[in-house]
């Protein structure tokens, strides 16, 4: 859960913060007066940092879906066994081969 965590943590921060400094800029500027003297490029910037801070709703649930524990155990796996060239694990991809939570659930009651 905390590599989940600091993953999305990672993507917010690498998605939001060119607009985060973009609004710090136009409040300088705006502040200095000097806003109007490059308007075609404060647009551009805008409309960029917008665009990257709206990638951060899409990448967030590809994150959380990414670092589960059974992807990180399989992603390991498969370091693991390729780092000893032990042959073809493709078979390791199975969807039988991912556990169910709701399966793991009823199992215990």
């Amino acid at each position: 859960m905390v590599v989940q965590l600091v993953g999305i943590m990672v993507t917010s921060c690498i998605c939001w913060s060119p607009l985060l400094i973009f609004g710090l800029m136009s409040a300088i500027h705006s502040y200095t007066g000097s806003i109007a003297e490059d308007l075609s490029s404060y647009k551009t910037l805008m409309v960029m940092a917008v665009r990257l801070a709206t990638w951060n709703q899409i990448l967030d649930p590809w994150v959380y879906i990414l670092l589960r524990r059974t992807v990180l155990r399989k992603i390991y796996l498969i370091a693991k066994c390729q780092a000893g060239l032990r042959g073809n694990i493709i078979g390791r991809w199975e969807p039988t081969s991912f556990p169910s939570s709701e399966k793991h659930q009823v199992n215990q009651v």
